[in-house]
């Protein structure tokens, strides 16, 4: 059957249907096919509708396809348009929270200034009120009838007082009553050994010496941290103290010795007894500045000072 068609001519269709006036026939005419191109055209019409599903799961991809990456892409510049959004909003409230500050500061400025205001209101009426009163002091001034002035009294110098011969000095202090008793001791080393010997007779003589021994001194060599114990010595001239009575139970003390070493200075107490300038080995000249003080016999009272060379 299909043969037999194509092998006819095609019918020329009527002008009715067309709508064209009677005796004339259509611009274009239908082409006849052949089996072989129908059948061609309906095997591509049977593929198209079979690889529709296929399309349809690449379109709906999430990844691994163009759709997937594309998806991606989508999600990216949302986020990049969210974080963009963040950062304008943080823009924004920094600026806001800056502006906040500005007012406040501005706010306290002008609180400052207001207070200013009212500071210099007050002192301009104070000032138009100390104005007020000199105005008045001075027209009080202008209306006060002139004294006669008289030239100023001058008074004369009189001489100065001197003090009266016989104004009451005031009494001797222990030391000024040491003075000489110091100044003798010291000269002792300044004579030769026959001469010191005599002028030392002499000094024991003039000043009614007594003498004293630190009595625990060899505990002391063992225990320096002791407080010495001192008693009379058997032999006034070989005393290590020699002790001049100045008042009345009170004696001024120097150190008798020939070398001062670390003997005398430790365990026999001159440590206890005066300060000085000791600092290890021997010293042959010994200078009292100041005399130990003691009360009986024998409580120190004040130290002495001593100068070693």
């Amino acid at each position: 059957m299909n043969e037999a068609y194509a092998s006819q001519p095609p019918e020329v269709q009527s002008n009715e249907g067309l709508g064209l006036p009677p005796g004339e026939t259509p611009e274009t005419t239908l082409t006849p096919i052949t089996k072989q191109e129908f059948q061609t055209k309906i095997d591509a019409i049977n593929t198209e509708i079979k690889e529709i599903p296929t399309k349809i799961e690449i379109a709906t991809a999430p990844f691994g396809s163009n759709t997937g990456y594309i998806a991606i892409g989508g999600i990216v510049i949302s986020l990049l348009v969210v974080i963009i959004l963040l950062l304008i909003r943080n823009s924004l409230l920094s600026r806001i929270n800056n502006l906040t500050k500005d007012f406040k500061e501005l706010k306290e400025k002008n609180s400052r200034f207001a207070n200013l205001d009212k500071e210099i209101a007050t002192l301009s009426g104070e000032n138009y009120e100390l104005r007020n009163r000199l105005e008045s002091l001075e027209n009080k001034i202008k209306n006060t009838p002139t004294v006669e002035t008289r030239p100023p009294i001058t008074l004369q110098k009189s001489a100065p007082l001197t003090a009266s011969p016989y104004a009451a000095s005031p009494p001797p202090t222990l030391l000024d009553k040491c003075k000489d008793f110091i100044a003798d001791f010291n000269a002792l080393n300044n004579f030769a050994p026959n001469e010191r010997r005599v002028k030392r007779n002499e000094f024991f003589n003039k000043y009614q010496i007594r003498a004293f021994n630190c009595k625990n001194f060899n505990e002391r060599m063992n225990n320096p941290a002791l407080e010495p114990q001192f008693e009379i010595a058997a032999q006034a001239i070989n005393g290590e103290y020699w002790a001049y009575e100045v008042e009345s139970n009170t004696f001024a003390v120097v150190p008798n010795v020939k070398n001062y070493n670390d003997n005398y200075h430790g365990a026999r107490a001159m440590v206890f007894v005066f300060d000085s300038n000791y600092s290890g080995g021997n010293y042959a000249n010994i200078r009292v500045v100041k005399p130990a003080i003691f009360k009986g016999m024998w409580q120190l009272s004040e130290k002495g000072e001593l100068v070693l060379s």
